[in-house]
């Protein structure tokens, strides 16, 4: 039964773990064909790709006003939708696999000892006609199947009084029940705990037909091993399940409840408190925390409690807070990457604005006086963490830049000639497209609209700069680079699909400091054939 255990476990694995890169959040878009007219740009698209990939983790689940980043509740309709898909997974698997052999020996009267093996064990036949599953308010999960019917067939060897004899048998267990309460918990290291607290099994019926010499024998005494191998398999059904447990538990206590992301980030999901579980429903809280990969560095930020409904309209409920889109920010700001440098050859062609002193002179009358003709290049940096927040309304996010301009001379060389502060705050809108074709988990498509824009200056090499005319000039360019990007955030990407899952009629709702994703889940199902 080891394979079982190791399918069991794996079928875990698809429904906690999902995809390793995880569902991240909107932080940086480098508008790189529009950095030279609106320097405010500089986070947005990798903003968008990164809350992508954020929801591609929506397996990883929260509990109710906990201090979590990430929150997931599923409900009753939720379990009883990964009920049917986990039981045809299993019925499928069931009757594909090699069933260990069995021997026993018994006192059976008039044989005596009785030497019986089974070998070659296979199902035949499977079908569970009644089965529900619910939450252990306080507990964990509750399993109920009522009339169950297995049929086996193998090979059977009997050693009795009469010598040995073999053949081929049909074992038929008719009106199996089973009741079963899974406890889940949580370790010191944030790791889901889970074990068999309570088993009980019944079988109304068990029937041998013997097929082979003396077979006409062992079928009028087979009476006497039925009430023996009743007691054997009752006990041993509760025993199996117990074993499975236990090795899944075993396999969560060595799950590093961490995902790298990229070079720079990775994202600590461990669970930050006990499962809350409640009659209807499920909420788990997880960490949702980004971090450096190759620095042991957290963000500065402390995570706010908020709490998810209690609804049973769809099938789950994913929270993602502030605390979460910071700690992003936080790590890759860190890592160095709010950061870019530009250069005319950045600059389509199509533009007739190029990054030279000539252009910008028509501006700044020094630095054409001082540096005539000649090249240059701005380095746009966050010179602290973007903030982000989650509004009724929408994403906002505060970005705090500088432009530093270099002019490059004849031998290569940079000489720095201004620096900028720039100041500007966004909103965006994030919206959700369940995928019928089955080829994704969902679409995601967004918007971005520019609230506010400032300049100041740091310094200036040639003489004060008038941010006034600057601040005008890139508000009218930055209203047509994000038409530009609006127009890509409305067609969108597919989010690939999540071992054959894809979202139906997804919500996306912000709120003050979270944003919540409510949703149904569909799974093809291949319906097993008793």
């Amino acid at each position: 039964m080891e394979q079982l255990h190791h399918r069991e476990v794996k079928i875990f694995e698809i429904f906690l773990n999902g995809p390793k890169d995880g569902l991240l959040v909107f932080i940086i878009y480098p508008l790189q064909e529009v950095l030279w007219t609106c320097t405010y740009s500089l986070y947005l698209w990798k903003m968008f790709r990164i809350f992508a990939l954020l929801l591609l983790s929506f397996s990883m689940p929260s509990s109710e006003g906990a201090t979590g980043g990430l929150k997931f509740q599923i409900t009753q309709k939720g379990l009883e939708y990964a009920k049917e898909v986990v039981m045809e997974m299993l019925l499928s698997q069931l009757k594909k696999e090699q069933i260990e052999d069995k021997n026993s020996s018994y006192k059976v009267p008039p044989l005596g000892d009785v030497f019986f093996s089974l070998s070659n064990i296979n199902i035949s036949r499977l079908q569970v006609k009644d089965s529900a599953v619910g939450f252990a308010e306080g507990t964990g999960l509750k399993l109920a199947i009522q009339n169950a019917q297995i049929v086996f067939h193998s090979n059977w060897v009997i050693k009795s009084l009469f010598g040995q004899d073999s053949g081929t048998a049909e074992i038929r267990i008719d009106q199996l029940s089973l009741f079963a309460v899974l406890g889940l918990d949580m370790d010191d290291g944030g790791r889901p705990l889970v074990q068999c607290t309570r088993c009980h099994s019944n079988i109304r019926d068990l029937d041998i037909k013997f097929s082979g010499p003396k077979s006409q024998l062992y079928n009028l005494i087979s009476f006497a091993l039925k009430g023996i191998l009743i007691f054997d398999v009752k006990k041993e059904v509760c025993s199996e399940l117990k074993k499975s447990v236990d090795n899944l538990a075993q396999h969560l206590r060595s799950i590093k409840f961490l995902a790298q992301i990229d070079s720079i980030a990775g994202i600590d999901y461990s669970l930050v408190s006990k499962p809350d579980i409640a009659e209807v429903r499920c909420n788990l809280d997880f960490k949702g925390e980004f971090f450096l990969v190759k620095k042991p560095h957290r963000s500065p930020f402390l995570p706010t409690p908020f709490f998810l409904p209690n609804q049973s309209s769809s099938m789950i409920v994913l929270g993602i807070s502030d605390f979460l889109v910071n700690s992003a920010a936080f790590t890759y700001f860190a890592g160095k990457k709010l950061q870019v440098n530009y250069t005319d050859k950045k600059i389509p062609k199509s533009v007739p604005f190029r990054l030279n002193t000539n252009n910008i002179g028509l501006l700044l009358p020094e630095l054409k006086k001082q540096f005539p003709g000649m090249p240059m290049e701005m380095h746009l940096a966050a010179w602290k963490e973007p903030r982000l927040r989650f509004r009724p309304w929408g994403l906002e996010a505060t970005v705090l830049g500088r432009a530093e301009a270099f002019v490059v001379l004849p031998n290569s060389s940079l000489v720095s000639v201004f620096m900028l502060n720039i100041d500007c705050n966004f909103t965006g809108q994030v919206f959700l497209e369940g995928d019928n074709s089955g080829n994704s988990i969902a679409k995601i498509r967004g918007s971005v609209v520019l609230n506010s824009l400032r300049l100041s200056q740091e310094w200036s090499r040639i003489g004060e700069i008038q941010v006034y005319f600057l601040e005008k000039l890139l508000k009218i360019a930055g209203q047509v680079a994000l038409s530009r990007v609006n127009r890509k955030l409305r067609e969108g990407m597919m989010l690939p699909r999540v071992y054959g899952a894809s979202f139906v009629d997804p919500e996306v709702t912000m709120h003050e400091g979270y944003m919540l994703i409510k949703t149904d889940l569909h799974y093809p199902l291949q319906k097993t054939v008793a």
